[in-house]
């Protein structure tokens, strides 16, 4: 349930943090979830080992152009050497996984689409909320790494 103060919030900042939104249960069944995504539709022949680079220079990739109604793969930009080959194992190389999750698989879809997540769309009075994209935004943790904010909802 937003408050009304949440909702202020949103609107003039564009982003609302719900502390303990997710329970516990849901964001190891969101991990574990992850895990299998990575381990059971990752591969080198349907997926390029392509990095996230952001900004404008993103736009030029046909893989992350078309990727919002698929599960695609986005590797750290330090994650592959000049030979094409991963660095560092799949899980700590990725960047994100996007952009259909929302849509195409089922945990994430459910959770997605959850009652409370709606009742939180209605608290803030959106009048047709859609959800445009679903990713996973995958950090491994790190001293002094600074994360760029991303808005989403």
């Amino acid at each position: 349930m937003a408050t009304p103060e949440q909702a202020k919030q949103f609107y003039d900042q564009g982003y609302l943090i719900i502390e303990d939104f997710l329970t516990s249960e849901e964001v190891a069944e969101i991990r574990a979830q992850t895990q299998k995504i990575v381990d059971e539709q990752h591969n080198p022949e349907d997926h390029p080992l392509t990095t996230f680079v952001g900004g404008n220079k993103q736009k030029t990739d046909d893989y992350f152009m078309t990727s919002g109604d698929k599960i695609r793969f986005f590797f750290e930009t330090d994650a592959i050497d000049e030979q094409g080959n991963l660095t560092k194992p799949k899980m700590e190389a990725l960047n994100k996984i996007g952009h259909g999750l929302h849509i195409l698989d089922p945990v994430f879809k459910r959770i997605t689409f959850s009652e409370k997540m709606k009742n939180i769309a209605r608290n803030l009075g959106l009048k047709n909320p859609a959800v445009p994209q679903g990713m996973v935004i995958l950090k491994v943790r790190k001293t002094n790494l600074k994360m760029c904010e991303m808005q989403g909802f």
